[in-house]
């Protein structure tokens, strides 16, 4: 067999299922059916997910034939538990092939990465506001260490409470941040979540949104 023909009908296969699913969960979002929703998230994306993964990282070349045939089988048999054929990913590869560079891939992946360039833009405000308060706090901390009246004592370390509750703020939106630019890169450099789209036009992946 043609490894090189066998990776891309593998990955085809596995982008159809993964494009099958995530069009339910859609579904399921708008239907708020909370069932199926962490179904769907929680078991069979992310295994599917997974094997995209392997595959796209997997060098093929040194896997011998019982090797290869045994995976596949495993192809063929998702293929036929989720009512796909072989014939219709073959579609879907040429439809790749004739979309390439004007695909909704493209315009999926680049709103991606402007998407990163939007959260590292938000992070660098939040960081603008930081900074000051990590100074304000430092100086507080300085200022309730001089305090001889029990007053003056007190104030300060109210004022303290109060920077330290908005580093905290200002700490977990930095995180929240970092949680979702670390999952984009991961989508980008897994790649199913835009190569979906890579079998309908840009102005047809416009006209859906």
């Amino acid at each position: 067999m043609n490894r090189k023909y066998f990776l891309k009908f593998s990955l085809e296969a596995i982008l159809q299922v993964l494009k099958k699913y995530d069009s339910e969960l859609k579904v399921a979002e708008k239907e708020k059916d909370e069932e199926k929703i962490k179904l769907l998230r929680e078991e069979i994306i992310p295994k599917y997910d997974r094997l995209y993964f392997g595959f796209k990282h997997t060098n093929f070349d040194e896997k011998d034939d019982k090797e290869i045939n045994g995976i596949e089988k495993t192809i063929n048999d998702i293929l036929e538990k989720n009512g796909i054929s072989k014939e219709y990913i073959e579609q879907c590869e040429e439809k790749r092939e004739d979309l390439e560079g004007n695909s909704g891939a493209e315009v999926t992946k680049n709103l991606f990465l402007y998407t990163i360039k939007n959260l590292e833009k938000k992070k660098g405000n939040i960081y603008d506001k930081l900074n000051p308060v990590m100074d304000k706090e430092k100086k507080l901390e300085a200022d309730w260490k001089e305090c001889i009246q029990y007053e003056d004592e007190m104030k300060v370390a109210a004022d303290i409470v109060e920077v330290r509750e908005e580093k905290r703020n200002l700490q977990d939106q930095l995180k929240h941040i970092d949680f979702l630019i670390n999952q984009i890169k991961y989508d980008l450099d897994c790649g199913w979540k835009y190569e979906i789209f890579g079998t309908i036009s840009k102005e047809e992946l416009k006209k859906n949104i």
